[in-house]
């Protein structure tokens, strides 16, 4: 080997790159997007999670709240971390958790001289925002009980070894809301199926055009007798097909291997396909705004890892950015995973999860669209 025509060839590979505009463009812009959303997403530890607090009267519903009970919630919600929602019946609370609204229900249970027990039932859909919660709450319910042992030492004058039997100290009770038990692999099971069939989906689809184009064949195509949006639609239907076959082949894999658990297995399975077919459609957006495979693939991957941040597969949107979390639920992935992840832990069904079917199917349509008019546009 020559080092002078090895310098020669080297030269004309860095030329034939840096004349694509385009392609130095996006190697450069698109890691920087891809660190720049990392940091965002894992923006600080969970902040503003909601817990749900029901005050509970056993034998007097009608009683006011205490003012030491309300100073502990006041203290809870005026803390960083929680955001605290007061409803006035224990079915309420059960309602949000059921519907995935609140990350906690916490029903604190009153006697005469105080609280007589605490019990903390947590979402167990998110593992970080669940050992949160875990580490945090019963921070403030070991404050209250010291503030409310010393209040009573200085009013009582007794020592701290009658008090300690006078005052009985509540009880704390923390379980999670899952349907059945669950190992480790099932609390990030259904995050990992929504990754790998976006991924497969979406880079399976996003060299369609470009490989077409850089083959000179696209134009025959369009030159038929067949109509653009028949063959735009063809394609579309075409890599729809294989997304179903991904979807069913990845959750027949978790199961037969890992043996994950699943809820509505249906309702897994649909969840899967319409991500799939999502992620096609968005695929071929994708080739038909790049010109080559290689612009296709760097574009496509930038946008895997991009949608992973954002669908809270990795991190919860209670790390976000505010900004952030807010584009993370204008996501259909994001909807996609926290779905399964309702269905799979706490046993969701078609009347819990048909939001996001609406969801994920809306964008389909949307996308089909948008899809057609801009392919049509590039090949014209």
């Amino acid at each position: 080997m020559k080092l002078s025509h090895l310098w020669v060839t080297l030269r004309l590979e860095l030329k034939r790159i840096f004349n694509n505009r385009r392609q130095v463009l996006i190697l450069v812009l698109g890691p920087m997007l891809v660190c720049i959303c990392f940091g965002l997403v894992y923006h600080s530890n969970p902040q503003g999670i909601n817990v749900t607090v029901f005050v509970d009267h056993p034998g007097d519903p009608s009683s006011p709240v205490s003012v030491e009970t309300r100073q502990l919630i006041a203290e809870i919600d005026k803390s960083e971390t929680f955001t605290v929602s007061e409803v006035d019946s224990l079915s309420d609370a059960t309602h949000r958790m059921t519907a995935g609204v609140t990350r906690a229900v916490i029903v604190m249970e009153e006697r005469a001289i105080g609280l007589r027990r605490i019990q903390v039932t947590v979402d167990v859909t998110d593992s970080m925002v669940q050992q949160t919660i875990y580490r945090q709450l019963p921070l403030y319910f070991e404050a209250y009980s010291k503030n409310l042992t010393v209040e009573y030492l200085s009013s009582s004058g007794v020592s701290s070894e009658q008090a300690a039997q006078i005052v009985t100290p509540f009880t704390t009770d923390i379980r999670t809301n899952q349907w059945t038990d669950l190992k480790a692999f099932d609390l990030g099971a259904p995050g990992v199926m929504i990754w790998i069939v976006l991924g497969i989906c979406l880079l399976m689809s996003t060299t369609a055009i470009t490989s077409e184009r850089s083959g000179g064949t696209i134009e025959r195509i369009f030159a038929s007798p067949y109509t653009g949006s028949e063959i735009i639609l063809s394609k579309m239907l075409a890599y729809s097909f294989f997304a179903v076959v991904i979807a069913l082949i990845i959750m027949v894999t978790v199961k037969l291997i890992f043996d994950v658990v699943f809820g509505n297995v249906f309702l897994v399975f649909i969840i899967a396909v319409l991500t799939g077919i999502n992620a096609v459609i968005f695929g071929l957006l994708v080739s038909a705004t790049t010109y080559s495979e290689r612009e296709s693939v760097i574009v496509g991957t930038s946008y895997w890892y991009l949608f992973m941040f954002l669908m809270g597969f990795v991190w919860p949107i209670e790390t976000m950015h505010p900004i952030l979390n807010y584009v993370s639920q204008l996501t259909p992935y994001y909807w996609a995973v926290t779905t399964m992840n309702h269905v799979n832990m706490t046993g969701w069904g078609f009347s819990l999860a048909w939001p996001a079917f609406v969801i994920l199917f809306g964008y389909i349509v949307a996308q089909a669209f948008v899809a057609m008019v801009v392919l049509r546009r590039e090949i014209k």
